[in-house]
């Protein structure tokens, strides 16, 4: 899946629309994270050593869809982590950007900040 991905295109975009993306991105990586998403999400790493800095792409799968089904573009407008960084004193994830042209990657997707955490499962 990321093989079918314009990684040209989405650096192009990431610049232009990610606040803090780096204008001559190096050392660029990028992964599908594995489980627990009907939407595929993705790592987006740049940089090196201590200078890297993570994002999470989140996209609507390829193909036919319900309506109704996997839409990222409401996910992203009615974000918990957008609402809640709009209005509260809360630390949050930040929410990019959302982008709808299907020529950057094939389908609407939108980009935020990455944060690692340990699950804890009790």
């Amino acid at each position: 899946m990321v093989n079918e991905l314009n990684l040209d295109t989405l650096l192009r975009y990431a610049v232009t629309n990610v606040i803090g993306f780096p204008p001559s991105p190096s050392n660029f990586t990028f992964s599908k994270f594995e489980h627990g998403q009907s939407n595929p999400t993705y790592l987006m790493q740049v940089g090196s050593g201590a200078l890297v800095k993570c994002y999470v792409l989140r996209k609507k799968p390829p193909g036919k869809l319900l309506q109704s089904a996997q839409v990222v573009e409401r996910e992203f407008q009615l974000h918990v982590l957008q609402a809640l960084g709009n209005h509260t004193v809360v630390s949050v994830l930040k929410v990019f950007c959302l982008c709808t042209d299907p020529s950057v990657i094939g389908t609407a997707f939108y980009i935020m900040d990455f944060l690692e955490l340990m699950a804890h499962f009790c």
